[in-house]
């Protein structure tokens, strides 16, 4: 199960990845954590920059965006 993340650890998450590209180069893209990139990917969803795909023809969100919901399966 994905725990939900607050909008305070992807921040930091997403900073701390932007430092390693910034103080290495392309070095520092094989440095992140898949945290690290996830949080990447949820900033540039979340400021309408890029949509995610969709489960195809179901219209069912990736479990990575779910903020805090819980199935009820």
């Amino acid at each position: 199960m994905v725990e939900p993340v607050n909008a305070a650890e992807v921040r930091r998450l997403a900073k701390s990845a932007i430092d390693k590209v910034d103080l290495h180069g392309k070095r520092g893209i094989t440095l992140l954590s898949m945290q690290e990139i996830e949080a990447l990917v949820m900033i540039a969803v979340l400021s309408g920059l890029l949509t995610p795909r969709c489960d195809a023809g179901t219209g069912t969100e990736t479990t990575m965006f779910k903020t805090g919901e819980t199935s009820s399966e």
